[in-house]
């Protein structure tokens, strides 16, 4: 199997259904707050609008936070390939390594001005190519160790208090939960008294060679595939196209203290590298710490995505969003259990305080035949959920003696409120008129009245709405 249909075939298992991380802790959720990936406008966590000097602020907190975020190493339990030991996943990129391999798959960002680049402008879902990620050229990375002991002891190190759940289909059999996940992976006698250890953040990956005492550092050797033929630069770093090797860094321990070794990256042949490393202590251990950069680059491509989030007073978690997935994790007893449109609305609940797939409370698709997307939601004190977004269906499900139940523009936004148990519709409307609506947020006061943000495009200029309802009962 070559790498693009190695990479393909661990993706296309992995992102076929919901994957939940569950904190011992609580939730983390981080927003995106620009531009949604398939080019719909969407508000800040804080209501502010994408390109305000107060969103553009609260956005590089975020992604300063994020950034210093550890990796997050997914044993292999079945959710991609039995090659796979550990996998790290992102929004932003997917990381597989194997026994030999650390394959890296991104897709790089867009230029500025680019036609592939997100707009600002709302853009209804389910139209020209759907997810503008698809269009936007993707990138993969292998890096391997030529010679190296083809069946080491691979093994996570530092466990971490979060564990991954898949929800693939509609097949229990085909979930996988309670993995468990590591801060670290640790792969013992790569070569001769030589460990390798993978870990970083969500910015960068670091791999430190360990060169036991009397072992030979010029064993190591990387073959890299991707990016063209690596060069090397002026500061020392390993360049394979866009993607960036940093000059290593050498160093030994005594007492505490690190004390640095003089080394550098080499070229060996066309497309491989291995270390020049300079005399030093060869009865103590040698560290090795290269770090290869990432972080300006956009990962696997995603057909579900979740827009909106929210948590009830019994920690139990809502969240909706949109998915091109069929079939996609429902529940029994759910409103909609049957993928109608090119894409659909799909609202979930977990219980965090349940394991495996009983974790999953509910969940449904809610759509009509063409395309829609959720892209807020709100829960009241009796568990009822209140979602927002916009739709382009002309059958999207509405409720008897609703605001709106006539489809009327380019696109409409919706308003719906589905049950506590997700198995019935209690209101559901259109909103809007013969321009392209979205409402982008839902909140609710002690009142029962509904505040919805929206926008409707008209013509060549966008206009943003705030309308006020009196919550259907």
């Amino acid at each position: 199997m070559g790498l693009k249909q190695f990479v393909s075939a661990c993706l296309r298992v992995c992102r076929a259904g919901i994957l939940v991380s569950c904190l011992v802790s609580g939730l983390a959720w981080l927003v995106h707050t620009d531009a949604h990936p398939s080019g719909r406008s969407t508000l800040a966590a804080n209501g502010s609008r994408p390109g305000t000097k107060a969103n553009q602020q609260g956005q590089a907190r975020l992604v300063e936070t994020y950034g210093k975020l550890p990796l997050s190493f997914e044993a292999n339990r079945g959710q991609t390939d039995k090659k796979v030991r550990f996998l790290a996943r992102g929004r932003d990129y997917a990381l597989f390594l194997t026994a030999t391999d650390a394959v890296l798959s991104f897709k790089k960002q867009a230029e500025p001005g680019s036609e592939a680049g997100p707009s600002h402008e709302a853009q209804a879902p389910g139209r020209g190519s759907g997810n503008s990620a698809a269009s936007l050229p993707s990138g993969l990375v292998d890096m391997k160790l030529v010679g190296a002991n083809r069946t080491p002891e691979v093994s996570g190190l530092e466990r971490l208090p979060s564990t991954a759940n898949y929800f693939i289909g509609n097949d229990p059999k085909r979930w996988r939960t309670n993995v468990p996940t590591y801060a670290k992976v640790r792969y013992k006698d790569v070569y001769p008294g030589i460990d390798l250890v993978y870990y970083g953040n969500q910015g960068q990956l670091e791999y430190d060679f360990v060169v036991g005492p009397r072992a030979d550092p010029r064993m190591i050797r990387l073959r890299l595939h991707g990016g063209g033929r690596p060069t090397l630069d002026a500061q020392g770093d390993l360049v394979l196209g866009e993607v960036r090797f940093r000059r290593p860094r050498l160093y030994q321990e005594t007492g505490g203290r690190r004390h640095d070794v003089s080394g550098r990256y080499v070229l060996k042949g066309s497309n491989e590298a291995a270390f020049h490393v300079a005399s030093y202590d060869a009865s103590r251990p040698l560290m090795i710490d290269p770090v290869l950069s990432y972080s300006s680059y956009l990962g696997g491509s995603n057909f579900d995505q979740i827009n909106g989030i929210a948590v009830d007073s019994s920690g139990n978690t809502y969240v909706a969003g949109f998915t091109s997935s069929n079939p996609f994790p429902t529940t029994s007893g759910a409103f909609q259990r049957t993928f109608t449109g090119t894409t659909e609305v799909f609202v979930s609940k977990f219980n965090p305080s349940l394991s495996g797939s009983s974790s999953l409370v509910y969940s449904t698709y809610i759509g009509g035949s063409f395309g829609e997307q959720a892209l807020a939601i709100a829960i009241d004190s009796s568990g009822v959920a209140y979602v927002a977004g916009q739709t382009l269906s002309s059958n999207f499900p509405t409720t008897a003696g609703a605001f709106k139940t006539t489809y009327a523009g380019n696109s409409d936004a919706f308003l719906l409120k589905l049950s506590a148990t997700g198995s019935s519709l209690l209101y559901s409307t259109y909103l809007g008129g013969s321009g392209l609506d979205q409402a982008r947020g839902v909140a609710l006061d002690s009142s029962g009245n509904i505040a919805l943000p929206w926008t409707r495009r008209v013509t060549s200029t966008s206009q943003g709405k705030r309308s006020r309802l009196t919550s259907p009962r």
